[in-house]
């Protein structure tokens, strides 16, 4: 399936999204959206990678262009994100097809320093706690993932009546 093709600035009253994550940005009146699965009127659904900016005080919704040399992510509904100061952090989800992402990206917001990597995409290695092994996820879908004090991450899961959580520092 293909997503919907979408101009930069568009009504967001034709938007449908859902399986997305948004985060409320205070100090700008803007919130941000990413990923989902993606439809306008009658037009077929498919998942997305697509980063949105939407202005509270004119509900205009504008897409969000990383860096033409920057890697995304591939298309995912249902995954978890944090935003952490300027940096928007995805964990997980689940594709078109059906197959679970456990991979970590963290997308870079910041315009106002010249020297970072604004607008682009890395993807990140998950560590062990004793940095010598990447840790590796299987099925991370429907979970939850929050920024706790000092840019820490807690994620949640659960799934076959089992609870489960791991901490992250960053």
């Amino acid at each position: 399936m293909r997503a919907p093709v979408l101009s930069d600035d568009f009504p967001s009253s034709q938007l449908k999204i859902f399986g997305h994550s948004m985060h409320l940005v205070y100090d700008q009146q803007k919130a941000i959206i990413y990923g989902g699965i993606l439809g306008m009127a009658a037009q077929v659904q498919a998942t997305t990678s697509e980063l949105f900016e939407l202005n509270l005080d004119t509900l205009a919704l504008r897409k969000i262009k990383p860096k033409a040399e920057s890697r995304k992510p591939k298309p995912r509904a249902f995954h978890a994100s944090a935003l952490i100061s300027d940096y928007l952090i995805i964990l997980g989800g689940k594709g078109d097809s059906q197959e679970f992402r456990a991979d970590l990206w963290l997308f870079s917001l910041c315009k106002r320093d010249p020297h970072s990597a604004s607008l682009s995409w890395t993807q990140m290695t998950i560590l062990s706690p004793s940095g010598e092994h990447e840790l590796e996820f299987a099925e991370l879908v429907y979970h939850t993932m929050i920024s706790v004090p000092k840019n820490n991450l807690l994620v949640a899961r659960f799934a076959n009546n089992v609870a489960w959580s791991t901490y992250f520092s960053c």
